[in-house]
């Protein structure tokens, strides 16, 4: 059985029998049932469908110059002449446009490139207002403009159906609605802390659970559940999926609503380049170099975009209101260091989208959820972790991976990504029961980095999460195993054991520093799950369950050890150490398998049963760190000089350019090195100072001197996912790979 065929089985049954489907999942008998979903329902049902569509009309060729860019127009009317299951193909070449590119509501209908590497749309103005007041450079969505948020123009109350699993609930009206509809469900916040789940975006006094608050749902409902109409009988309305939260209740005053249209969908963008770096007038904290709202089973694959504006987009990719996307096999390239730009956001009620085999570089926040469950973020590699709060704190450690970064993210999955940190914050509300399993974090990108740089970071009222199976830390700079605080006003997260701690559970605002709001939850950690990870701390894989352990053994009781007022989602300790290769796939993904149905790279990856190197020896390269390591810089944007010679003086490195520094090279920018005689010198680093022809860093002590090699900032590689993984990527067929070696940076 095929990966898509499996996936579309599971989703009929999921249909047929909600809760036993719930229950018999690859992650049974690990984690309890109360504390997880079946997640084989995000992304495209069935899996990306257009391997056999038709193209429409003629290819489009590279049209527009720099001086004189054009109108998307002629690209937005061969989407609008195309029937339904058929692709626009634009040809190789630079298209220079001054307007966005915009689906128009059409559904089935796919928008092709011929490889990110041949196939470069520039946009050289910002991307107007003109997808849901937002902005996108290709703006995907249907006929509404609303935002859930303010309003939407068909609402009704939830009169019935609250119990996890449920597919069939009670509205007070229905009229307007229709099967295939998207319903968004809400409901009010608690308005205090129940000791267990605690629902809330409240902000403004000491006790609230926000520092900023939040609008993740509509004003004050911060739950939400994005789901599709399956069926209409009266004022029976049958959904897909079922129910996911359990805290679903009368009490809450739940509501529904839809908007006017169906949603947008089969729509596809693949194999081409997006990118900012001409616009001068990027809407900054609005906009998205490719944004897709109202939209349903829809795809990116093969895509690679360059944030470069200035300032930047807020978003690479943007998902808002919708749904079952796939967004996958990209490139995401981009930041300037701001706080608001991010690569990939699944924001305000997107559930249930996947997230795989994407490259973030240089991005502030490469995966993050503002409001959404169900999803899953998949085999992502970062590097490159660009954030200096715009000059005010260049050393600061933001999170590749945030589950939660806003009020009602909660049940979503993050497996085998590859990247600097996690973090679940309180800035805009609370989250719970996200799990992470066999992902590989650091904790920083560097030695310049050394402001919050634990390997996890789950802040106040971040509760029952699940994490199983990860590799954590960096060997040699944390130094301690957890840092929880002692109490509410607890703040000795503030100093350095809080940033060299592999985990740090239940600070307000991180680490306690300040308590204007959020005062330190002292119920994060009791209530976190832990269970066959690795740290470089006690460089042991730790297979028991609870971060409160005063003694550590082979098998422990978290019963015991749970107190009596969070059992509510109490997890029993598993019967075995075994687990499973993923939570989410059924088989290798294609791209870990080449044409013969060989695995070309150890899967799964990273995990407690795996024979690598990294940490432990328990880290293999995923297949987007392989792609990114074995991909050379297009040299239409890196900028590159050669190295007469690097001194190291303790941990501060000066390196002497053999041209000078060229423009680019400025404070704070981060720059890789290639090439030199020590190869300890060969990766990222960030630039502390710029005189004449060196740059001084900070490097790791006992380097020494080195010679030759070459710094590169802009430092943008030439994608081409079809080379990188061995699939045409719109045949639906693998084939042989190119050759690609396993070295990890």
């Amino acid at each position: 059985m095929k990966k898509g065929q499996s996936r579309l089985w599971l989703f009929l049954l999921l249909l047929i029998a909600p809760v036993s489907a719930r229950a018999q999942q690859a992650w049974s008998g690990i984690i309890s049932p109360s504390r997880a979903i079946n997640w084989s329902n995000a992304g495209v049902i069935g899996g990306i469908p257009d391997a056999s569509w038709a193209q429409c009309g003629s290819t489009i060729q590279a049209y527009g110059t720099s001086g004189a860019p054009s109108s998307a127009s002629t690209i937005n009317n061969g989407i609008s002449a195309c029937g339904t299951n058929q692709y626009v193909q634009l040809g190789a070449g630079t298209f220079y446009l001054n307007s966005s590119i915009n689906f128009g509501g059409k559904s089935n209908v796919v928008l092709r490139g011929v490889g990110a590497d041949q196939t470069i749309i520039r946009f050289t103005s910002g991307p107007g207002s003109g997808c849901q007041g937002l902005g996108g450079g290709v703006c995907i969505i249907n006929g509404d403009g609303q935002d859930a948020r303010s309003g939407l123009p068909n609402t009704a109350n939830w009169t019935a159906g609250y119990a996890p699993g449920t597919t069939s609930i009670t509205l007070s009206s229905t009229a307007n609605l229709s099967v295939g509809a998207l319903l968004i469900l809400w409901q009010a916040d608690q308005p205090s802390d129940p000791g267990t789940i605690w629902n809330c975006q409240n902000t403004g006094a000491l006790g609230d659970c926000s520092q900023q608050g939040g609008q993740g749902g509509p004003s004050g409902n911060s739950q939400t559940q994005t789901v599709t109409v399956t069926s209409v009988s009266g004022t029976t309305v049958g959904i897909s999926p079922g129910l996911y939260s359990p805290i679903w209740s009368a009490a809450y005053s739940p509501h529904a609503g839809w908007p006017t249209h169906l949603p947008v969908t089969n729509d596809g963008v693949e194999n081409l380049t997006l990118d900012s770096s001409l616009a001068t007038d990027s809407p900054g904290t609005a906009g998205a170099l490719l944004y897709l709202g109202w939209a349903e089973n829809c795809w990116v694959t093969g895509v690679r975009t360059i944030n470069n504006a200035s300032p930047p987009y807020r978003n690479n990719i943007w998902t808002y209101q919708s749904s079952h996307l796939t967004i996958q096999n990209n490139y995401i390239y981009g930041s300037n260091g701001y706080d608001l730009s991010y690569g990939i956001e699944v924001a305000f009620m997107s559930d249930d989208n996947l997230v795989a085999n994407n490259m973030f570089q240089h991005v502030a926040g490469a995966e993050i959820i503002n409001n959404g469950t169900g999803n899953v973020f998949a085999y992502n590699f970062s590097t490159d972790n660009y954030y200096t709060a715009n000059g005010s704190a260049p050393n600061f450690q933001q999170s590749d991976s945030y589950p939660s970064h806003q009020d009602g993210s909660y049940l979503n999955l993050f497996e085998g990504n590859v990247g600097a940190k996690m973090a679940a914050d309180d800035i805009h509300g609370t989250s719970w029961m996200v799990t992470a399993f066999r992902n590989y974090w650091t904790g920083r990108d560097g030695p310049y980095k050394t402001g919050s740089t634990m390997a996890v970071d789950i802040e106040a009222y971040a509760r029952y999460f699940n994490l199983i199976g990860n590799v954590l830390g960096e060997p040699g700079y944390h130094n301690a195993y957890k840092d929880i605080p002692a109490s509410q006003t607890d703040n000795t997260g503030c100093g350095s054991t809080g940033n060299r701690s592999v985990f740090a559970l239940g600070w307000a605002g991180g680490q306690g520093c300040s308590f204007s709001t959020v005062y330190n939850d002292t119920k994060v950690a009791p209530t976190i799950y832990l269970w066959g990870n690795y740290d470089t701390v006690t460089a042991a894989i730790r297979w028991c369950g609870n971060s409160s352990n005063a003694v550590w053994s082979t098998i422990c009781s978290l019963i015991s050890e749970v107190p009596t007022a969070l059992s509510a989602y109490a997890q029993a300790v598993p019967s075995s150490t075994a687990l499973p290769a993923s939570f989410y796939f059924v088989s290798a993904p294609w791209w870990y398998v080449d044409g013969l149905g060989h695995t070309t790279i150890p899967y799964p990856a990273i995990g407690p049963d795996v024979t690598g190197s990294g940490p432990g020896g328990f880290v293999n390269a995923i297949p987007a760190q392989v792609c990114f390591n074995n991909t050379s810089y297009d040299t239409s944007y890196a900028i590159s000089d050669s190295i007469s010679s690097i001194t190291e003086n303790g941990t501060t490195a000066t390196a002497t350019l053999a041209g000078g520094a060229p423009a680019g090279f400025t404070q704070y920018q981060s720059f890789w090195i290639r090439g030199s005689s020590v190869a300890g010198y060969n990766r990222l680093w960030q630039i502390a100072s710029v005189s004449g022809s060196t740059i001084t860093f900070t490097a790791y002590a006992g380097l020494g001197s080195a010679s030759g090699g070459t710094a590169t900032v802009n430092a943008i590689h030439s994608f081409n996912a079809a080379a990188c993984y061995g699939q045409q990527l719109n045949s639906g067929q693998p084939f042989p790979p190119t050759s690609l070696s396993l070295t990890i940076h």
